[in-house]
């Protein structure tokens, strides 16, 4: 019976050849360790141990005659906003979900942030803009701050990461408003307030 060392010396030139081959053909070898069990599979109950050991004697004696096959699973595309936000206290923070108007004081987030179904945050931009793209219009974009300068980077980052990884980037931009006007913590100038026929602002 062949020792510890024996067999891997036998399993490293195993290991190149596999690669090789499987460069050769343009295959992806995953290791097992990435591979989830997928919905799809047909088979619902687990193998018994004894099961699994009769495959293990045969795949010994004869080899893997029919490998894993796999599918990708998940996201093929990320949204992000290009605002960072971190969490704050009730003076100096905006509620997250935003009251908006009525009944939207109770409303709760539908997943928590931080862990909490309703929070408190304080929120920048993630660049600092260039203000030549803004020059003559009535609202300007949000000035950065130091919440810009430690945690801009993130946005940066995590979109590399994506793009890394093959998915498609897209950012959640709210185009029918302008940049100084957000509709959880900021406001239209006064002239620009929506008003009733009358010219009452409404309630």
């Amino acid at each position: 019976m062949p020792n510890a060392k024996s067999q891997t010396a036998k399993t490293k030139p195993a290991a190149k050849e596999a690669a090789a081959g499987a460069a050769a053909l343009d295959l992806q070898l995953i290791p097992l360790n990435k591979l989830t069990l997928s919905p799809k599979n047909v088979r619902k109950t687990p193998a018994s141990a004894e099961a699994d050991a009769e495959l293990y004697a045969s795949i010994r004696e004869t080899g893997l005659k029919q490998n894993l096959l796999v599918h990708k699973v998940g996201a093929n595309a990320v949204a992000t906003s290009p605002y960072l936000m971190a969490e704050a206290d009730k003076k100096t923070g905006n509620r997250e979900p935003p009251a908006d108007a009525g009944a939207g004081a109770v409303r709760l987030l539908d997943r928590p942030l931080w862990g909490k179904r309703e929070v408190w945050v304080r929120t920048a931009p993630s660049f600092t803009p260039d203000l030549k793209l803004y020059h003559g219009l009535r609202y300007q974009p949000p000035p950065p701050t130091a919440l810009t300068r430690e945690q801009g980077r993130i946005l940066d980052d995590f979109i590399r990461a994506a793009q890394a990884r093959h998915l498609k980037v897209y950012f959640q931009v709210q185009a029918a408003i302008p940049p100084g006007y957000r509709v959880q913590f900021g406001g239209p100038t006064e002239d620009d307030r929506p008003r009733l026929p009358g010219g009452a602002i409404p309630p």
